[in-house]
């Protein structure tokens, strides 16, 4: 397969994978929806901190 193919699969099943996590977050995670940002920020500046040490 040349490369370009290979690279355009890829990006298609990012795009079909968070397709996915989307509607599977939507349906799941509906009654924890306002803790998951606060989880994602503390998570992000976890690693911002290690990143700096």
């Amino acid at each position: 397969m040349p490369p370009v193919l290979i690279v355009i699969m890829i990006l298609l099943g990012y795009m079909v994978l968070g397709m996915f996590m989307d509607a599977i977050g939507m349906l799941l995670l509906n009654p924890f929806r306002s803790s998951i940002p606060r989880l994602l920020v503390l998570a992000r500046s976890d690693l911002v901190r290690d990143n700096r040490g």
